[in-house]
């Protein structure tokens, strides 16, 4: 068991690591060397190339036969954390005010964390160091951190998890409705004051001729109207309103299906299904790596006959953490809180949720974690993956709202989600060292 000094360095060590890059990418953005556009591009990169290298290749050299049956606890952990995350939410909107324009905005900050990023920084310090086995160990905590990503994936995106950033635009905003209530009483009143002073000249002048005909005219024309055929044209309208409701709402579940569908072979989720395919299948691994009774003969140089794949998404894997911090840092320096709307901005919710998820949370992950220990469902020997378990539990929200929420707002703008992130991510390095510290505490 380490000293409590060593334990705290080991805590602090791969936080200073990840603020410093970090820390690159927040100063290359205020400098204007690498601004958002930059981070969009870089992000597609990441998403489509560095991120699908790396957890390909951690699948196939860190799941296994014998802790393959870890995905579960990983899958049904995130999943509880998220549905935690909800709850919070929602005991936070029912005591504090929320703006209106992120009314179910705050959900998605309690209910999406940062899974990416900041994990795979700090899983990759921790584990390659004493007391875990070096770079096993971090092979491991990839592939785990891979799965909770996946499972974030798919209830983002997939399933329409996105929907609670999109619904904060729809409708009018809750100021302007007020505003037109008001311009409705005042518009009431002048048309009733209107409407009582006409009444009053009307007393005192006769009716014209030309009025009293238009006045029978419109008599005429109103007796004149066939009640059947007035009903037989509402029947028909109504008809053709129900079939074109049905037929739009048969179109959105094909389009829901379709984007579900198409979500599910994205190329992380295509990397990941078939890292794990190769690496539980040993004939296919042993294509790849080197393993016990390796049944597949050496290329000429000694090397499995596919390591130059294993090698290349290796070498692309190696840059996706570094590039990912910076474009962290650079969402960051994109967070902004205009200065004339400190005052108007909901301190309450903002501060109960930072605290919730950084402070709170990681209570309720080492009860759910070792409770699951105790039962069985968690192997008590798999120190990574309680740690990662536990770990995951104290990141902030997830930095992909940001960019949600600046491509679906009508104006661009992001400055509620801005101010609910920043506390998180200021306060996040001191919970993160309590969470590690007492991780590493509990399980060695």
């Amino acid at each position: 068991m380490p000293a409590i000094g060593a334990i705290v360095w080991i805590s602090c060590r791969p936080l200073i690591k990840m603020a410093l890059a970090t820390g690159v990418g927040f100063t290359l953005s205020r400098m204007g060397i690498f601004n958002s556009m930059h981070a969009r591009g870089c992000g597609q990169v990441l998403l489509k190339a560095l991120y699908p290298a790396l957890l390909f290749s951690k699948m196939v050299t860190g799941i296994t036969t014998d802790n393959v049956s870890a995905i579960g606890p990983v899958a049904v952990c995130t999943l509880l954390y998220f549905l935690i995350g909800g709850i919070m939410s929602f005991i936070i909107t029912t005591f504090f005010w929320v703006p209106h324009r992120f009314r179910y905005g705050i959900y998605a900050s309690g209910i999406f964390s940062n899974v990416g990023d900041v994990p795979l920084a700090v899983s990759i310090s921790i584990t390659a160091l004493s007391p875990f086995a070096g770079q096993k160990d971090t092979d491991v905590a990839i592939a785990y951190i891979a799965v909770a990503s996946l499972v974030f994936f798919l209830v983002m995106f997939s399933f329409g998890g996105y929907s609670l950033i999109v619904a904060d635009f729809s409708g009018p905003d809750q100021e302007n409705i007020r505003r037109s209530v008001r311009e409705q009483i005042s518009y009431t009143t002048s048309t009733r004051t209107a409407l009582i002073s006409s009444l009053f000249k009307s007393k005192k002048a006769p009716v014209s001729t030309e009025e009293s005909a238009d006045v029978e005219k419109a008599d005429t024309t109103e007796k004149a109207e066939d009640p059947s055929n007035e009903a037989a044209r509402a029947d028909t309208s109504s008809t053709n309103s129900a079939e074109e409701h049905r037929r739009a709402a048969w179109e959105q579940h094909v389009q829901t299906i379709t984007r579900t569908v198409r979500s599910l072979f994205q190329p992380i989720t295509v990397a990941m299904s078939i890292g794990l395919v190769m690496g539980l299948v040993k004939p296919l691994k042993a294509l790849l790596v080197h393993i016990p009774n390796d049944p597949i003969p050496d290329a000429p140089d000694g090397q499995p006959p596919l390591a130059f794949i294993m090698d290349t998404t290796v070498f692309l894997g190696n840059g996706a953490v570094p590039l990912g911090l910076m474009c962290l840092g650079t969402a960051l320096a994109q967070l902004k809180v205009p200065r004339s709307e400190w005052r108007r901005l909901p301190h309450g919710a903002i501060f109960s949720l930072a605290l919730g998820k950084l402070f709170v949370m990681p209570i309720f992950g080492v009860l759910i974690v070792e409770g699951f220990v105790k039962i069985g469902f968690i192997d008590v020997n798999d120190k990574v993956l309680r740690f990662v378990l536990i770990f995951l539990s104290c990141v902030p929200t997830a930095t992909t709202q940001v960019l949600l929420t600046q491509i679906y707002s009508p104006d661009g703008k992001a400055d509620d989600v801005s101010a609910f992130l920043l506390p998180q991510y200021l306060l996040m390095l001191l919970s993160m060292t309590i969470v590690i510290a007492y991780a590493l505490h509990i399980i060695f």
